[in-house]
């Protein structure tokens, strides 16, 4: 009863603290954005003509310009005028989806992004150096869209008078998401590296190696996502190539990580469902890039697919593991914390966007997404995820390891018993190199426990076995296989010798016998060597073994009978 008390106690407490922990991260993410924050943008929303398909809009304002999806190829023309104070400082930032853009000043291309051959434009800011010059003037945008479906709204663009100070400033204002992503990408490596490093060394570090590289994938997601990737590089190609292909494989490498669980522990429905899962997801993603290349269908429009299988997996998953835990097996209890921990941030980011963008008709969607904290709360879940099980099983496999060394062990000498010594000349049956077994009968046993007692007799055995370890070689067998009797096995004949070995161990009796009472040790031997069986006899594999065994206790009988006839 105490101990269920101090258990949800602890379970209280560290739901608690959790919560804390969040509010924190909340506070301090919100604080750090609002911080440095840029002010001085001048946004260009009224007065504009708007042509599309040779249909004509005049003193259009963008943000609450409503269009219809356009298919591939439109073209929309745009038509406005530049305010009276730019100077060679100032930048336009003109946002863009999947489109092909186009500036003219005064009927002449100032500025082109894309070409008619590129596969994937993206989408994000582009970044327009302005000059003085243009002060007042007419421009022309001409927006070509390059994928259906895609564009149904049009951005507003942006004059900053002063561009350095306005990189600067978006770069302070995302300090905090920056430190966040890049905590994720490095660890993530990080973890990748070590993993492969000692990969050959265990067989777990494949895990965390799928687990590392799913994190890393879901760190450039959010990298592009959050447009982290916009303060390095204007190139939205490149963007829109990183966060779909990473956005594509993360789950594959994310299912791939229970694979120990799912795939080989089970043997019901369950084992097929997931490899059905993993197998969809592995053809999803070739399936993307051979459309892509092919121009089948580009990255983009491969998105809901890819939705629906990402939801079908993560159900899968999150319900096996809900299972585990019902059923006590306590795994991926810290998965299922971070996985919940990640759908709270994005119920409230998915709350924020359905406001901004149904009810406000707000098409920049300026709110701040909270979707990286969660994502640096559910990767660090994951590895905490990854270590505890990493925790667990190594305590098991050394738990498995003791008790298979107690099996192995005889337990009053610390050698090996008989049944390792049956598993070990099983062994024998298929080596190609010479070996020797040496039989070993220790003299006056049953005289030294009859007279002195049992633990005179004890210590026979005991100070027998460590002159055994002394002598023998470190790779050879030793094992105690009844009261009296020990046989060694020499597996490598190459850097020692039975005669070599035995002259050592006579050597050190006699030496441990100028100071032991009540009685000397006294022992029995004979030794045989396999190529003086297999040569003459032909014999291979146990019955080779047998007939070595066999001739070595004989010649120990003959060198008991010996001492016996001298005493």
């Amino acid at each position: 009863m105490e101990s269920k008390r101090k258990k949800w106690i602890f379970t209280i407490s560290s739901i608690l603290a959790t919560g804390l922990v969040y509010v924190a991260f909340i506070s301090v993410f919100t604080n750090i954005n609002l911080t440095g924050r840029y002010a001085n943008i001048h946004r260009l929303s009224d007065g504009y003509t708007v042509t599309i398909d040779d249909v004509t809009y005049t003193d259009v304002n963008l943000d609450s310009f409503l269009i219809d999806t356009l298919p591939k190829g439109t073209q929309i023309y745009i038509t406005g005028s530049f305010p009276y104070d730019i100077d060679d400082s100032s930048i336009m930032i003109l946002g863009v989806l999947h489109s092909k853009v186009q500036l003219f000043v005064d009927d002449r291309e100032y500025y082109c992004y894309g070409d008619n051959i590129k596969r994937l434009f993206g989408y994000g800011d582009l970044h327009i150096q302005l000059k003085k010059s243009f002060a007042g003037k007419k421009f022309t945008l001409i927006q070509t869209v390059m994928e259906d479906g895609e564009v149904s709204s049009l951005e507003a663009p942006k004059i900053v008078p002063d561009g350095a100070k306005y990189y600067h400033s978006v770069a302070a204002a995302q300090a905090f998401p920056i430190m966040i992503d890049f905590s994720i990408i490095f660890v993530s490596l990080l973890f990748a590296g070590v993993a492969l490093v000692f990969l050959f060394g265990s067989g777990d570090m494949i895990k965390l190696v799928f687990l590392a590289i799913s994190v890393f994938f879901v760190g450039m997601w959010e990298f592009c996502n959050t447009n982290i990737f916009g303060i390095f590089s204007d190139n939205l190609s490149l963007r829109g190539y990183i966060e779909y292909l990473s956005f594509y494989f993360a789950p594959l490498f994310f299912t791939l990580y229970f694979s120990d669980d799912f795939y080989y522990k089970e043997k019901t429905w369950r084992k097929y469902i997931y490899v059905a899962i993993l197998t969809s997801q592995f053809i999803f993603v070739v399936l993307s890039i051979f459309f892509h290349m092919t121009d089948i269908r580009h990255l983009p429009g491969m998105l809901l697919p890819s939705h629906i299988l990402l939801i079908i997996s993560l159900t899968f998953i999150t319900c096996m593991s809900i299972r585990a835990v019902i059923n006590k097996q306590h795994t991926h209890r810290a998965f299922l914390v971070g996985f919940v921990t990640l759908l709270v941030f994005a119920a409230r980011d998915l709350v924020y966007f359905v406001l901004y963008y149904y009810v406000r008709h707000n098409s920049g969607r300026k709110y701040h997404s909270y979707m990286l904290i969660g994502t640096f709360l559910f990767a660090t879940s994951m590895f905490v995820d990854f270590f505890a099980l990493l925790r667990k099983r190594t305590a098991a496999e050394a738990r498995s390891e003791v008790y298979n060394k107690m099996a192995h062990t005889d337990m009053m000498t610390g050698l090996s018993n008989r049944r390792r010594c049956e598993e070990e000349l099983d062994s024998l049956a298929q080596a190609k190199a010479p070996y020797a077994l040496i039989s070993f009968d220790l003299n006056d046993l049953k005289k030294t426990n009859d007279n002195y007692g049992h633990a005179e007799g004890d210590r026979l055995l005991t100070d027998f076995s460590s002159l055994l370890l002394e002598v023998f070689p470190y790779d050879s067998i030793i094992c105690r296989t009844g009261g009296d009797e020990f046989i060694t096995i020499i597996k490598d004949l190459s850097t020692t010798s039975p005669d070599t070995i035995l002259e050592n161990l006579e050597a050190k009796k006699n030496q441990l016998n100028k100071e032991r009472t009540p009685l000397p040790l006294s022992y029995a031997c004979g030794y045989c060597i396999s190529t003086e069986v297999s040569v003459k006899e032909g014999l291979t594999g146990r019955a080779l073994v047998d007939e070595v065994l066999r001739i070595s206790d004989a010649r120990m009988y003959g060198n008991k009978a010996i001492i016996k006839g001298q005493m």
